[in-house]
């Protein structure tokens, strides 16, 4: 599973997603399965079902916080709110990599082989 946590906006947002889709779409028959989750909150519904069309995002779950940076979800998954994106990479409830503050153009593939080891 790939959590993937976005408290940003702009291009590596999009990036993140799109990436994120194409890596859960990619190892879908290994049974990868991955979400996204944007922090802003329900305002951002409209901006991402606009997104997710645009992109073609269907292996991906695209979801948003419904109190935002207030959310509980934060704390119960150890996210901080004020990261640009965390990203978790995890299999039966034990975390196998995580990182944050990550750019999709330039080190995304930290996440790829991380995924790749975790379905070996």
């Amino acid at each position: 599973m790939i959590q993937v946590w976005i408290n940003e906006d702009g291009e590596n947002a999009s990036a993140l997603l799109e990436a994120t889709n194409n890596l859960v779409a990619s190892h879908k028959n290994d049974g990868l399965l991955g979400f996204v989750m944007f922090v802003r909150g329900p305002e951002t519904k409209p901006i991402l079902e606009k997104l997710a069309t645009e992109k073609n995002i269907n292996s991906a779950v695209v979801t948003c916080l419904p109190k935002g940076k207030k959310d509980s979800a934060l704390q119960r998954y150890r996210i901080n709110p004020e990261a640009k994106n965390t990203i978790l990479v995890y299999k039966r409830k034990t975390v196998t990599a995580n990182f944050v503050n990550i750019n999709a153009k330039k080190s995304f593939d930290k996440v790829e082989k991380a995924v790749a080891k975790l379905l070996e």
